[in-house]
């Protein structure tokens, strides 16, 4: 079967997959044909000013993140799309927030990223997509560290974080990269609460 994917470079999200399958095509012969676009799996991840703090089911607030492993050239897309229900930690309720991802093998840190620094709100839209070379044989002991803090004058203040991979104990951040290992080529995007930061 072959599978071709939908890409959209200036929003950096998958629109959607392709699939032929080859035991249709006809020998030496030049084939045309119209296939559906299937969408990729998503959940709501548009983040806006309005959205009721006070329905939020953590205190720390909620983190949306996409996922997308690609076999055929052993790349994982991860996209920090945006937050919503962080904490206040100043009297102010200024909050200036920014996310920490970092990509480890066996507790080894192999690379990091740093989303751009949101200013006064609670509610960010980062819509940062990072692609990282990591070989199939080693996804079992990959974990993804998102760690949401805030950009002080004097310091940055930990606000929560997520942790994605088959070893880590919150079931929704287990669930999300086992589906999204278990279906490449698709962008699965969810929510995610967050959890208490732990200083490293």
């Amino acid at each position: 079967m072959l599978r071709f994917q939908l890409f959209d470079t200036q929003t950096n999200t998958i629109v959607g997959d392709v699939e032929y399958v080859l035991k249709d095509l006809l020998p030496n012969k030049l084939t045309t044909k119209t296939l559906p676009l299937i969408p990729v799996e998503t959940d709501e991840t548009e983040c806006t000013d309005e959205e009721k703090i006070e329905d939020l089911s953590s205190e720390l607030g909620e983190l949306s993140i996409s996922l997308c492993h690609n076999p055929t050239d052993q790349k994982l897309m991860v996209k920090v799309n945006c937050a919503r229900g962080l904490q206040q930690i100043s009297k102010d309720g200024r909050l200036n927030p920014f996310v920490k991802l970092e990509l480890t093998f066996c507790g080894r840190k192999l690379s990091t990223r740093t989303t751009k620094t949101a200013h006064n709100t609670r509610t960010p839209n980062f819509s940062e997509m990072y692609v990282f070379d990591v070989n199939s044989d080693k996804l079992p002991q990959i974990t993804l560290f998102f760690k949401v803090k805030h950009r002080g004058m004097m310091r940055d203040v930990p606000l929560g974080t997520v942790h994605l991979g088959y070893c880590v104990n919150v079931e929704s951040e287990y669930k999300h990269w086992e589906q999204a290992m278990e279906k490449p080529h698709l962008e699965i995007a969810q929510w995610h609460t967050l959890q208490e930061y732990f200083v490293e």
